[in-house]
């Protein structure tokens, strides 16, 4: 059970990854600001959420990522 947890978390990891590749694409290619921070926007929310399933975090130590 415990590895399929961790299976999970590697590969909402892996789909972190390809967004961040894609939306360093839509960077470099000058995508439409608004697009690109939506983008950014929905990164930055799934890399805090993948880091809490990753590890139950310490509340103090949790709120430097949250800043």
């Amino acid at each position: 059970m415990q590895d399929d947890y961790a299976d999970a978390v590697l590969a909402e990891i892996d789909d972190l990854l390809e967004k961040f590749s894609y939306l360093d694409q839509r960077r470099t290619a000058r995508a439409p600001e608004t697009e690109t921070r939506a983008l950014a926007a929905e990164f930055v929310t799934g890399a805090v959420a993948a880091a809490r399933r990753a590890k139950a975090p310490d509340p103090v130590e949790f709120r430097r990522l949250e800043v």
